[in-house]
């Protein structure tokens, strides 16, 4: 790749010096006019510069740099009293300065009328198939050279029923187009960028396994099915609170007034313009809406079959997402005051199971269709967790990368002094800021109470494998973007439901690469390839070699 730019930094540096040399010719009989005249001599210079960069040329140019200096050292800790002589050994490693340039460039535009250029190229990105390197020349109509391209090429010809495969996309190399007479002859020679052949090989029998990728962009986080049971905003740190530290979640509920900190929690369902499941159920009013009525009736659902409840009380999970036009979900629950439970139908609701005609039921509103951004409940929903897929994949095979920029390649935060977006976002391992904690940030993990203590009937709530930020957004500005040079997507949290998860989501700022492993079962028949528009001929299927 190296070698390709030097090349066309060659033939542009061959084109100016082409023109300079014509240019020298046409001046050629006034020679010695022009030795007597300075000044004279300066305007042909500049006429040189504007048949280069004058009328008919529009070419434009940015360049960002960056510098950064840091030192590191390797030292052996476990080093014994007898090595610290021994230079091999490393017990006393000195710090060594590493010095490191980054730099963006992009230019386009036109110059000596017939050249033509596009680069856009960063020294930060992952792939060098990512940057775009491209310079043409375009002649005249009445030449034989119609056109040459160097750098980025793309191979474009006529249908034909001559040819029926298609042609390679992503080149990078040299393309001549020329016409003699009624004959026009096009001709490249380049690399093909892209294409990855690699082996896959699937286990059958006792417990199949077969590879998996999936990329969800930042606004797509699983809809409808995580919930607060109390107002997150009245949390110290809000939104950069860690639903999966149980530590952090008891310290938050301790610093609650008792009369607002959960004890027990119970869930209920309305189906909106349907007919309940049980016509003997509780009938809610809404706390907080003066507008709200005695008449719904809704379903009590159960826990450890509809829903999970976290330790905490804090937080709830559903078995299955609400229907996003025709379910309402609220919440109730009872309070510890003075080491009683009790019910104050003003904070926590009325948590009754069937209908109470002696007095007022009451509930919180967790979800609504009709729910605006702004509104109390707006906040309960937690968007911060994102589904990888069913409880058959492999916690300990996850790999997630979480990369941004235009084409979803840069993975280096723009500031601060993480080396990652995984290691920007709390998703990183300790030491490591290029590795998943798959262990951590997977959820259900070994030995949460959902699987290890609620039994193996609750083990059945949560069918799926949920990646999970340590921040109620993590996207957003107050979230864990960190410095400001890095971007933010604030939209995806104030974003109307039925809007984020339709034509009108916000744009992707981020997106989260992940790599994964399924178990197909002992009698797999069906493995996926994981690709669309196969060509035929491109898979090769081998069994025992």
């Amino acid at each position: 790749m190296r070698f390709h730019r030097l090349q066309v930094a060659a033939l542009l540096a061959l084109a100016v010096t082409s023109s300079v040399a014509t240019t020298a010719a046409a001046q050629q009989p006034v020679k010695d006019t022009v030795r007597s005249r300075p000044d004279s001599a300066r305007a042909g210079d500049d006429s040189v510069f504007k048949r280069l960069f004058g009328p008919g040329s529009d070419l434009g140019l940015r360049f960002n740099g960056r510098f950064e200096f840091k030192t590191e050292r390797t030292r052996n800790e476990r080093c014994v009293a007898s090595q610290f002589l021994t230079l091999g050994a490393q017990c006393n490693g000195p710090w060594n300065a590493v010095p490191e340039f980054q730099f963006a460039l992009k230019t386009g535009g036109t110059f000596a009328e017939r050249f033509k250029t596009q680069v856009d190229y960063d020294s930060r990105r992952e792939f060098d198939g990512s940057n775009v390197i491209s310079l043409s020349y375009q002649g005249k109509p009445n030449e034989w050279l119609q056109r040459v391209d160097v750098g980025n090429v793309t191979f474009d010809i006529p249908n034909s029923r001559f040819i029926t495969s298609g042609i390679p996309q992503g080149n990078y190399g040299v393309q001549a187009a020329a016409k003699i007479g009624r004959l026009t002859m096009r001709a490249i020679v380049a690399e093909q960028k892209g294409i990855v052949q690699r082996d896959r090989i699937f286990a059958i029998g006792g417990a199949g396994a077969q590879p998996g990728t999936l990329d969800i962009d930042d606004y797509q986080v699983e809809p409808r099915r995580f919930f607060f049971t109390v107002d997150p905003r009245q949390f110290a740190g809000y939104p950069n609170v860690d639903i999966l530290d149980g530590n952090r979640l008891r310290q938050l509920a301790l610093h609650l007034p008792d009369s607002v900190r959960p004890s027990r929690v119970s869930l209920y369902r309305l189906l909106i313009g349907g007919q309940p499941a049980s016509p003997n159920g509780p009938q809610f009013r809404l706390i907080g809406d003066p507008s709200s009525r005695k008449g719904p009736v809704y379903e009590p659902l159960r826990e450890n079959v509809d829903f999970y409840v976290d330790p905490s009380q804090l937080w709830v999970m559903l078995s299955q997402p609400l229907d996003p036009n025709r379910e309402r979900l609220v919440v109730a629950y009872s309070v510890r005051i003075g080491g009683r439970d009790s019910v104050i139908a003003t904070s926590g609701g009325t948590p009754d199971l069937a209908r109470v005609d002696t007095r007022a039921q009451f509930a919180n509103l967790l979800w609504d269709p009709n729910i605006r951004p702004g509104d109390a409940a707006f906040f309960r929903e937690i968007r911060a967790a994102y589904r990888v897929g069913g409880d058959e994949v492999r916690r300990e095979s996850v790999q997630l990368s979480i990369v941004t920029g235009g084409t979803f390649d840069q993975e280096k935060p723009l500031g601060g002094r993480e080396n990652t977006f995984l290691e920007l976002f709390g998703m990183a391992t300790v030491g490591n800021p290029s590795a998943f904690d798959a262990e951590g940030r997977v959820w259900p993990r070994r030995g949460d109470p959902v699987i290890s203590l609620a039994g193996a009937s609750a083990s059945s709530v949560v069918r799926a494998r949920f990646v999970v930020f340590p921040s109620l957004q993590p996207f957003a500005r107050a979230g864990l973007t960190g410095s400001v040079a890095n971007p933010s997507n604030d939209a995806i949290y104030r974003t109307p439901n039925e809007d984020l998860y339709s034509a009108l989501h916000p744009q992707p700022v981020y997106r989260l690469r992940l790599h994964y492993e399924t178990d197909a079962g002992a009698d797999a028949a069906t493995f996926a390839l994981g690709s669309t528009q196969v060509k035929p001929m491109s898979e090769h299927l081998t069994l025992d070699d």
